[in-house]
């Protein structure tokens, strides 16, 4: 099963590059890093990083900080790895050009495995019954591609190994929120993403005047996509409206991996520089007291 090929050669250098900086990369950083000095052994051997997206920066940084012996990175597009082969000639990186669910046969497993901003692409292609782009995500599909993708990394985890994993997170928080847009930019992207995103099905969003009715889950897709519009950028936009970055809960998570067998320990937030925007973007009317978190980093490791 391919992914799409037109989704796939629109994200070229100048998209990888936007993504590699700026502040949550910085946060995501910071956080991974939080998460394995506190739980993961100071040695490791192998380290394999899957959906690489243009950049081996936290490849060769671990490599360094736990001593590792060889780092490889998987990516299901040829002219990333080819881009990357390029711009690390001499690391001794080992590159795999493959689809998370037809893997190569590696001589052995990896003790730590990186998925930095990746399943939401398994969820949101993968969970299309057609492969066709202008129909919205079947949820339980979607979600059942993303199991499947991790119980099949799970099998190349070595003993006492891990995974880390980065992306948007699907609020836990249930019921209504009610917000309002501050302001008559931010309104008009708000109603431009409800009518121009194909990706998702919105059945329970109600609009009274310049008040709008929401579940949590629905907020966080929303404030995930309409600062893209806001701020005229077309170029992401029109990748990103294709993809769905929110798929599990916190407590989904945990249930699947003690399935697999790890221990999960998991950091939920949001950055800085996003929570000032949401403030100055958005009034929270009733529902919540806070906005829900945006993101999701998590270490899960392998008890046996």
């Amino acid at each position: 099963m391919e992914v799409s090929e037109t989704h796939k050669d629109s994200k070229g250098r100048e998209y990888w590059g936007d993504l590699n900086i700026g502040s949550t990369t910085q946060y995501k950083a910071i956080k991974i890093e939080e998460l394995i000095r506190n739980f993961f052994p100071s040695k490791c051997g192998n380290i394999l990083d899957i959906g690489s997206g243009s950049n081996c920066d936290h490849l060769l940084k671990y490599r360094q900080l736990l001593g590792a012996k060889k780092i490889a990175c998987l990516d299901y597009d040829e002219k990333i790895i080819n881009q990357m082969r390029q711009q690390f000639p001499n690391e001794g990186i080992g590159w795999y050009v493959a689809d998370i669910f037809d893997l190569p046969e590696f001589k052995e497993g990896f003790d730590l495995i990186f998925f930095l901003d990746m399943l939401h692409e398994v969820y949101s292609f993968y969970g299309r019954p057609s492969r066709d782009m202008s129909e919205p995500v079947d949820r339980n599909r979607g979600l059942e591609a993303v199991i499947r993708a991790i119980n099949n990394i799970s099998n190349i985890t070595n003993s006492k190994g891990g995974m880390v994993i980065t992306d948007a997170i699907l609020p836990s928080q249930q019921g209504n929120l009610i917000i309002r847009p501050r302001t008559p930019e931010v309104e008009e992207a708000v109603n431009y993403f409800f009518e121009n995103y194909p990706t998702k099905r919105f059945d329970k969003v109600y609009r009274e005047g310049d008040l709008i009715t929401l579940s949590p889950s629905n907020f966080s897709i929303l404030s995930r996509q309409y600062d893209k519009i806001k701020n005229k950028d077309w170029t992401r936009w029109n990748i990103e409206r294709l993809e769905q970055h929110q798929y599990m809960t916190k407590e989904q998570y945990e249930n699947l991996f003690a399935k697999l067998g790890f221990k999960t320990h998991i950091i939920i937030g949001t950055p800085d520089t996003i929570k000032k925007e949401w403030d100055q973007d958005f009034e929270i009317v009733s529902g919540l007291k806070e906005f829900p978190p945006r993101r999701v980093t998590l270490l899960a490791m392998k008890e046996k």
